[in-house]
């Protein structure tokens, strides 16, 4: 039901927009110079709701990109149970789009010893995901959402240090 409705309101909004941009070259001559600026102006107007997302997946993937590195010491790795641990999120500050990040641990159960530490993040969708809200999801619509680097790192410490992770 909910796809329908979101259907609905996608076509609804292609309707409203195509009426704006003819608003807005309504009192042009016709040529080729008001097919340009009527097919700019349906464009702008159509990324307008998502535009603070696209703006804010670009610096979401920069500091996934800056702070997705992984700090252990090889030596302490082999053949050892690693359990996650976390620290609580925190908001990162001066960020388009809420953006909260954790630092993550995998911890040796017997000793408590940090074996391996790296950062999370977490981003909220844009002002539409927030508004909307579809099941009470606020993701974002253009990009995932979170970044680790786990998933690529994990085959890596399992096979090369033997390192089993829980």
């Amino acid at each position: 039901m909910s796809g329908i409705l979101l259907l609905s309101m996608i076509a609804a909004w292609f309707y409203v927009v195509k009426k704006l941009a003819q608003f807005c070259v309504k009192k042009m001559q016709e040529g080729q110079k008001k097919r340009v600026v009527y097919i700019v102006v349906f464009v702008l107007l159509c990324i307008a709701p998502v535009a603070d997302e696209v703006v804010g997946g670009f610096e979401f993937r920069s500091l996934c990109k800056k702070g997705n590195s992984f700090i252990y010491d090889p030596h302490k790795l082999g053949g050892r149970t690693g359990l996650w641990d976390s620290e609580p999120r925190k908001e990162i500050k001066n960020t388009l789009l809420p953006i909260k990040g954790s630092v993550v641990y995998w911890v040796d159960p017997e000793t408590t010893e940090k074996l391996v530490k790296y950062k999370t993040y977490y981003a909220t969708g844009g002002w539409l995901s927030r508004w909307i809200g579809f099941n009470s999801v606020t993701r974002p619509y253009t990009f995932t959402g979170y970044c680790s680097g786990l998933k690529e790192q994990r085959r890596m410490f399992e096979k090369k240090f033997n390192l089993i992770l829980n």
